[in-house]
């Protein structure tokens, strides 16, 4: 996957996209929180613009985040006056540089679904993870509902095969497979940390957030395509929903699934799987 190809705009609808209410945002940090509790050091892998990291890190949960993006790494510093707040790595999830079980909790959300090659970056957060740590999953989704689900719908229509080459046959497809990736290291599934949030929004917005690759499709979607796909989105919300700027209510539930790994990678692979590292 390129590394970089996510716009400044991009960038800014993806953080738009991850915001929650108040109330929602402070019952996930908490959570999390709960769970994270004395793991030690934590992988936020995909840390992106630091949503979920930055807070955390407030809250004193000892953190080390990875991108394979310099823009959202540069994003989340200039959240921090332009100081770099934690350990921070540009760097690829299906090759890891840190050592095995260095960690106590992997953090990872709206991942793989954007890696082609994901068992492998399950292999390497197995990897790192001390055994018995956990794997802390938010798989996204929520958008294909109600009206939302709607616009987002007559967009993939307009944008065409753009959508479907470059963005939903990336990575991961199914939770189940994933689930069924993780039976060779011995997971067990704990009961999920779920928010609910509900929120305010706009036609607009939507249409917005979808014509700056919200999803941060990989490899990114050609822009006049994209630019196209919202204008044809819009005039059909124009004449089937009404006024782009009229506010409607959603609520949706930000799920993370627990997964916690008793063999690590290479207890799991009988040639003795990837244990590269740095010293």
């Amino acid at each position: 996957m390129p590394v970089e190809y996510l716009s400044k705009e991009a960038i800014a609808a993806h953080d738009r996209q991850r915001q929650l209410s108040k109330e929602a945002q402070r019952a996930l940090i908490s959570g999390l929180c709960t769970q994270l509790a004395g793991r030690k050091l934590c992988l936020d892998a995909g840390v992106g613009t630091g949503s979920v990291a930055l807070p955390l890190i407030r809250a004193g949960v000892p953190l080390v985040g990875i991108d394979i993006s310099r823009a959202m790494l540069a994003a989340l510093r200039a959240k921090s006056d332009g100081r770099v707040p934690f350990p921070l790595v540009q760097g690829d999830v299906t090759r890891l540089p840190f050592r095995d079980w260095t960690f106590g909790a992997v953090l990872a959300a709206n991942l793989f679904h954007l890696i082609p090659n994901w068992r492998e970056a399950v292999a390497e957060i197995v990897r790192v993870l001390q055994p018995g740590g956990l794997l802390l999953v938010n798989f996204g989704g929520g958008e294909g509902t109600g009206q939302g689900g709607r616009i987002l719908a007559k967009f993939r229509e307009y944008l065409g095969g753009e959508y479907t080459l470059k963005g939903e046959a990336a990575g991961l497809q199914k939770v189940e497979d994933f689930d069924q990736c993780l039976v060779r290291y011995n997971a067990t599934t704990l009961a999920p940390l779920e928010v609910r949030s509900r929120q305010a929004w706009t036609v607009e917005q939507a249409i917005d957030r979808l014509e700056h690759n919200v999803f941060a499709w990989p490899g990114g979607v050609d822009q006049t395509a994209l630019h196209r796909a919202a204008a044809t989105t819009r005039a059909w919300a124009r004449e089937h929903l009404g006024p782009l700027d009229e506010p409607h209510l959603s609520e949706r539930t930000i799920t993370y699934r627990i997964y916690q790994i008793h063999n690590t990678a290479r207890d799991a692979d009988a040639d003795g799987a990837i244990t590269r590292g740095l010293g």
